[in-house]
């Protein structure tokens, strides 16, 4: 179902693996937490860092993805989404990436709920975006 869902909303796959570690924790009302996932080969490792929603997807230490995309996590066998806090080890999952609505890629946008939300500069979501190879 994967796959199926990732091409209904035009997304990319990320991984396909098993949960490794999850935490999280209240941190002044938000639910802040990581999850590790690792590919069923072994070759590649996906963290999670999450405030509520997912924020960014770093692969073997590089990020890869991060806000405004929407970063979703989806139980491999069902297809249905694992929210933040349901995430536990041993769960065979995917973790897929959606395009953000153009609103949330402009200048304002970017300034409500980009990078610089979470402490990085804007132009990393930019960055990011450029042509490359990120599907798995």
């Amino acid at each position: 179902p994967a796959e199926l869902v990732c091409k209904a909303g035009n997304g990319k796959l990320m991984i396909k693996g098993r949960i490794t570690s999850a935490e999280w924790k209240d941190v002044i009302g938000f639910i802040e937490g990581d999850v590790h996932i690792e590919s069923f080969d072994g070759e590649d490792r996906i963290s999670l860092w999450f405030r509520n929603e997912h924020m960014s997807v770093k692969r073997n230490n590089e990020l890869i993805a991060i806000i405004p995309e929407l970063i979703s996590v989806l139980d491999l066998k069902t297809g249905k989404p694992i929210l933040n806090p349901a995430c536990e080890a041993g769960m065979e999952v995917a973790v897929l990436t959606f395009p953000a609505p153009k609103v949330w890629e402009s200048e304002k946008g970017l300034a409500i709920f980009g990078p610089e939300y979470i402490g990085l500069k804007t132009d990393t979501y930019q960055n990011l975006k450029k042509p490359r190879n990120l599907i798995i």
